[in-house]
């Protein structure tokens, strides 16, 4: 469009069009991975524990043991109750008791059981021991359940379900929130028959 100037030349209009609006960014999704939703890590360590004594197992005879575990849970559970509320204490040993140790020719035991308040350092020597003549643990916390395949004097190698592999000791027992601290009732000393002297 063109438009007459008093003197009689002509001039283009600018025409200006209403700003474009920004696009809109969208909030990022979380991305979830197994574990996050599920409570199901306490049948993963039961797995990579039994993996890291009697294994390597393969994929195969781990998938026939979490499937076994998962049977035996939802006949005395419900198996819904494993997916979303996670797996307590009790449920843990009773798998431990009726299908790993037979099966697997393990050794399971609770030195903390009736102890919640042990000394850490005391726990964490114990701890220590154990690892160091073979065995493993299952320590548990209220959010997750993890394999503990060696102890050191300020940290922890771990065989966990969701990827973490070292934990600091004094995360363990004293920085991390309450719910996610090392607890001595619901620590699993689990090691081979044979390694027992």
């Amino acid at each position: 469009m063109k438009h007459l100037t008093p003197w009689g030349q002509v001039q283009p209009v600018l025409c200006l069009s209403p700003p474009k609006a920004k696009p809109r960014r969208r909030k990022s999704q979380p991305v979830y991975q197994q574990g996050d939703l599920d409570g199901l890590c306490g049948l993963y360590s039961l797995v990579n524990a039994t993996n890291h004594l009697r294994g390597p197992l393969t994929k195969q005879q781990s998938s026939d043991l979490l499937r076994e575990l998962a049977v035996a849970f939802h006949h005395c559970w419900g198996f819904h109750e494993a997916v979303v509320d996670g797996i307590n204490g009790f449920q843990l040993h009773q798998l431990i008791r009726d299908i790993v140790i037979p099966t697997y020719q393990l050794v399971c035991k609770k030195p903390f059981h009736s102890l919640p308040h042990a000394c850490p350092e005391w726990v964490w020597r114990t701890m220590m021991d154990w690892t160091d003549s073979g065995g493993v643990i299952i320590l548990g916390t209220e959010e997750h359940w993890t394999v503990i395949e060696k102890v050191m004097l300020n940290s922890v190698l771990l065989r966990d379900s969701s990827d973490d592999r070292w934990q600091h000791k004094n995360r363990l027992l004293h920085n991390n929130p309450h719910n996610q601290r090392l607890r001595p009732q619901h620590l699993y000393f689990l090691k081979r028959e044979e390694d027992m002297a």
